[in-house]
């Protein structure tokens, strides 16, 4: 078999774990030091649930060493790429990964800026561990519309979940609303500090995405009567949560209450 057709099985049931296992003794056997990465964490997700101990201990070891002997491997030219000379910080630093079998699952970037993030994103799409990723959370002290656009830009085809934070500048939220085309599997959306919030209310509200969602937040928004209105009239078939808060108009809850099944509606008076 060619490690094309072992990812492709892969692909085809996530949780078949013996696929990878096999996929793992492939690389192995090419002599590409990620299959070592694949075994120990495919080991680690085979354990019993209890017991083990010792095993469990040795076998964490043995990733926690390999990840960073292979980290060129995994990570490419994020391996090495400094982010703060003073204090050498390294770019991977500012990625916080969980993993399964050798794939990243879900990524957290915390407190970067706009202009790392327009660089970083598309670089973390082209990686091979990167193909699985489930869940993108992603804070920033301000979001810019090109980092809007690189995150919109690439290929996040297994994606189901994604958290968007600005700390220090709200985000103007119709710059998020492209990424809805770029992440086909979405079914949980987060945006935190946002302004033109109705903009993205339009968007989701027509989007097929709607159809798919389980979960929405728009947390510190910027609502008006027209965004909510948008909202209420969209076709969440399988929404269970929605969260709006910030500012908006007094009758929101209202319009929104058959919406989805547990509604949260907060205002600033």
């Amino acid at each position: 078999m060619t490690g094309g057709s072992l990812l492709a099985a892969i692909d085809a049931n996530r949780d078949d774990l013996d696929a990878y296992r096999v996929y793992a003794d492939w690389l192995i056997q090419t002599g590409d030091p990620w299959g070592q990465v694949i075994a120990v964490q495919h080991a680690l997700r085979t354990l019993p649930r209890f017991g083990q101990t010792a095993r469990r201990d040795e076998l964490e070891r043995e990733e926690t060493r390999l990840l960073y002997e292979h980290r060129r491997r995994l990570w490419g030219p994020l391996a090495d790429a400094v982010f703060d000379a003073a204090t050498q910080t390294r770019v991977s630093d500012l990625v916080e990964a969980t993993w399964v079998c050798g794939f990243v699952d879900t990524i957290r970037i915390h407190r970067a800026s706009a202009g790392l993030l327009a660089t970083l994103l598309p670089a973390l799409a082209k990686l091979e561990i990167m193909s699985h990723v489930r869940a993108l959370d992603l804070d920033a002290t301000e979001w810019t519309r090109a980092a809007c656009e690189a995150l919109a830009g690439q290929a996040w085809p297994n994606v189901h979940a994604l958290a968007i934070r600005s700390f220090d500048t709200p985000i103007d939220a119709r710059w998020v609303a492209p990424a809805l085309d770029a992440m086909l599997a979405l079914r949980e959306l987060s945006v935190v500090n946002s302004h033109s919030t109705d903009g993205l209310c339009f968007a989701i509200a027509v989007h097929p995405v709607g159809d798919r969602l389980v979960a929405l937040q728009l947390f510190d928004g910027q609502f008006t009567a027209a965004g909510i209105g948008a909202l209420s009239g969209g076709k969440f078939r399988k929404l269970g949560k929605l969260a709006v808060t910030g500012s908006g108009p007094d009758n929101a809850r209202a319009l929104l209450a058959r919406t989805a099944r547990h509604i949260t509606v907060r205002f600033e008076a």
